[in-house]
This record gives C-alpha cells, structure tokens and sequence, in this order.
C-alpha cells in the first residue's frame, strides 16, 4: 500500500513509468468482526499524506462525499489531523431519502444535521475551517447537494496531489464512511490507484459533476428539535 501511494502521488516516478498504469484491490469493513481493512487503509493513507507535507509545490487534497453523513472519530480524527485539504459533500435534508417519511424516520434527517454541526464544530476548534466554506488546499470544508426531485446516495473518496490536478486515487463501493458503515454493517470496497491521464480526468468529470449541485453547507442555520437529539444520543452510532 505504501509503495502504491508513493507511485502514484508522484507523477513522473520511474517506479510509476515501470507499473501498471491502474491498481485496484478490494477492502472489507466489518467492525462487528473486527475486520477493520478499510479503516487501517485510509489510515495508511493519512499517514502518507503526513510524509508529504514537505511538499511545499503539492499539496494533496481529498475529495470525500457520502449521503448519509455521520464520519465516525476515528474518521474525525484523520481529517482534523491532517494538514491535507478534505472538500466534503453531504446531502441536504430534502435530498436524504428519508425526507418527509413518517413516524421516527422522518427524523433522520434532522439527525444527520446534528451530526453536521457537530462535525463542523469540530473543524472550528481544530482551527481547520476554509474562509467562505469553499474548497481549498489544506482546511475542511462542507458543501451539501441539492437537487429538486432527486435524492442523494453517492459515496466515495478521491485524492489528488494538489488542488489543481486530477485525482490518481479513488475510494468506491458500498461504504457511507460513517459510524454505521465503520462499526455495524459488513462493507466491501475498492481501493482504484491511477496514473492514465484519461481515467484521471474522468475522475476529476466526476468530482465535478457532484459540485454543480453543491451549494455551502446551511446546516448552521437548521434548528434540531430536542426529540431528535435525544433519539440521536441512543442511537447516533447507527445513523
């Protein structure tokens, strides 16, 4: 894993010039079993972007989305801190497919608001907030995906060695990147590493087609019921 990061997070190696110019290789989350595969790879994957931060010239950063968004701390506690740029995309609450259910799931998305802010305090104290909310090269910043009539369920990550360059590194599969995915439900996903340049930029297309309904994240301005955070005190680690 290691040596596959540095291949490809550093264009024009001749180690890159002698492999394959497409890697993938499957994950298993499975926390409930403690097969934590997908966990020890992002980690690996932080503490890479660690050894380059040196790298004055490229700064990588990390595009992440996932509709149901609820990062678990040890997730929290990569992205906060790493001194890498992480543009992250969640669904707004009409565009969480439990919106306007009714009974308790209509709750839920009022639930991933909490979560939101929470998360987004988090960024604060860690002093990591980007000026405006907008994306840049080393602080973190929330958007939220809204479309009329449409629900949001896209999930993944994508790394690019800077902010001006296309990914060579994607994270896709079955995984929401959140609590439940981490520690209650069996995931299985796959780790794709690039150096083709037309594969690269269908990669940043992607990127680019999930920020044209992306506005700054409004989740601060939400009012959460009391029931809600009750409910989310017995069970946020569900959601």
């Amino acid at each position: 894993m290691k040596h596959l990061l540095s291949s490809v997070t550093s264009p024009g190696s001749e180690e890159q010039a002698n492999a394959s110019d497409v890697v993938i290789f499957p994950i298993i989350q499975a926390g409930q079993f403690n097969i934590r595969e997908e966990e020890d790879t992002l980690s690996m994957l932080f503490d890479h972007l660690a050894s380059r931060e040196h790298c004055i010239d490229q700064q990588p950063v990390m595009n992440l989305t996932s509709g149901y968004f609820g990062l678990s701390k040890e997730y929290q506690d990569l992205i906060l801190k790493s001194n890498s740029g992480c543009s992250i995309i969640a669904a707004s609450p009409k565009a969480n497919g439990f919106y306007g259910s009714g009974g308790l799931s209509g709750l839920i998305p009022e639930g991933y608001t909490l979560l939101e802010q929470r998360f987004m305090r988090a960024v604060t104290a860690a002093n990591r907030s980007s000026p405006s909310n907008v994306p840049d090269g080393r602080n973190v910043s929330l958007r939220e995906w809204e479309r009329d009539g449409w629900t949001y369920h896209a999930k993944g990550i994508w790394l690019s060695p800077s902010v001006d360059t296309p990914p060579v590194l994607t994270l896709f599969g079955s995984t929401n990147l959140n609590s439940r995915s981490a520690n209650l439900d069996t995931e299985l996903s796959f780790v794709m590493a690039t150096s083709s340049d037309g594969l690269r930029q269908n990669l940043q297309e992607e990127i680019q087609g999930l920020h044209h309904w992306a506005v700054p994240w409004r989740g601060g301005n939400r009012n959460v019921r009391w029931r809600t955070k009750a409910i989310v005190g017995l069970v946020g680690g569900m959601l």
